[in-house]
This record gives C-alpha cells, sequence and structure tokens, in this order.
C-alpha cells in the first residue's frame, strides 16, 4: 500500500522522537490489518479484528473514531482483494489521521483550533 511507503518516508525524516514513534505503531497497525484483511476467511472476521488495532489507547475510545476509520478499513479491506484504489486507501487514511488528531490527541492536531468565541 502507497500509506505504508509515504509513512515510512515521513519515518525516515521526521526529527522529533515522538512522532517517530506515533509513525512506526501507524505502520505496525497498517500492517496487521493488511496482513488481516488478506488472511481473513470474510469480511466480517476481519473486521472484527481489525477495529481493535489499538487505534486509541487500549481502544478504549476507538468509537470515537468510526467515523474515519470503517470507511478505511473498508478501502484497506477492498484494497487486500484486489478489488481496490491504492489512491483511496491513502485518502481515507488522512481523514482518519486527522480526526484522531483532533479527537485524541489535541495538542498534536495540524489544524489550528478555534477558541470559545470562534476565532
Amino acid at each position: 500500500m502507497q500509506i505504508l511507503q509515504d509513512l515510512t518516508a515521513r519515518l525516515e525524516s521526521e526529527d522529533s522522537y515522538f512522532q517517530q514513534y506515533l509513525i512506526k505503531e501507524d505502520i505496525a497497525r497498517l500492517n496487521r490489518v493488511y496482513t488481516g484483511a488478506q488472511a481473513a476467511a470474510d469480511e466480517t472476521e476481519y473486521r472484527k479484528s481489525a477495529l481493535y488495532q489499538g487505534w486509541s489507547t487500549d481502544d478504549l475510545r476507538t468509537g470515537e473514531l468510526l467515523p474515519k476509520l470503517e470507511p478505511l478499513l473498508a478501502a484497506i479491506w477492498q484494497f487486500a482483494r484486489a478489488n481496490g484504489d491504492d489512491q483511496l486507501v491513502s485518502h481515507c487514511w488522512r481523514e482518519f489521521d486527522q480526526l484522531r488528531m483532533e479527537r485524541l490527541l489535541g495538542c498534536l492536531s495540524r489544524v489550528p483550533q478555534l477558541d470559545e468565541n470562534g476565532v
């Protein structure tokens, strides 16, 4: 998957130890999900496993990420089954990653946050 190549390239150029750690975790998660999609007997089995890959600490807040995680998992499933689009996987990853950073790691969000007055 192109997203794995992109993350690996980003890892090699990242100066922040913290960001390196997050990227390594993401690469490992995506590899497990992709491998699981290839090995699963059906999509139900795949999704059950793919939802619990540590998307949040102990997966306690993974439910908050479902609006963007589910499309990502579906795109990976399709890609692994040779019916998917690599660009769609990358797009879904970016959407998921943005939501995750905003919801779970607000201080690391790449999008400026509005204050209580909307400024």
